[in-house]
């Protein structure tokens, strides 16, 4: 069988043979977006960091956006196009986590969002405490009912116990997840890798 390495040697060795040819220009098209593609997946931009909640009132309720920036960034500015708030990103993630662990949030705010494209990959709560919960493993937990869901969000943006339509979308409390990933850990002689958070 013809390697990867064996194509890109023969590619190589006849570089003047594929230059004469009509379609040369094509077939390096077709190579180049091939090679780009590789550097795409192999040099991943690093994930954006998760800032917190925004905490800004809005009409007597809390904006609640989760907000994400580069890693390197200072302040983020909320793009709720109600609130539009800049926050410094140290303070906002220290009071989230302040008041975090009984706050329920959606599966994407707590393990990120891992089965998107390359630069919008994110590890979410869980993966900046240092108690990453791969995608896989989260959606088990919750078939095999170690982790239910604490609420249910209707369209409209209501906040109930129990499900109503498949158009709900359930929150999970933080605590519930971090009990459930270490209760996991123990039972499975992972290390403990959770940062404290104090």
């Amino acid at each position: 069988m013809t390697s990867a390495a064996d194509l890109a040697l023969h590619l190589a060795a006849n570089v003047h043979a594929i230059a004469r040819r009509p379609d040369a220009g094509a077939c390096y098209a077709q190579i180049k977006a091939i090679v780009d593609d590789i550097e795409r997946v192999i040099n991943r931009p690093p994930a954006p960091r998760f800032c917190g909640q925004c905490d800004t009132m809005i009409e007597r309720k809390i904006c609640g956006l989760a907000l994400y920036a580069p890693r390197d960034a200072i302040e983020v500015t909320c793009p709720n196009h109600l609130c539009r708030t800049t926050h410094n990103i140290e303070r906002l993630y220290n009071r989230t986590l302040n008041n975090a662990d009984n706050k329920t949030f959606p599966r994407e705010v707590l393990i990120g969002n891992q089965r998107t494209d390359a630069d919008r990959y994110t590890t979410g709560i869980m993966g900046e405490l240092g108690e990453f919960v791969h995608w896989r493993t989260f959606a088990r937990w919750v078939r095999e009912h170690q982790l239910k869901p604490a609420i249910w969000v209707r369209p409209n943006g209501r906040r109930v116990f129990t499900r109503h339509s498949s158009e709900d979308t359930p929150e999970y409390r933080l605590a519930d997840v971090r009990k459930v990933k270490r209760h996991m850990d123990r039972k499975t002689g992972k290390a403990k890798t959770a940062k404290t958070t104090d």
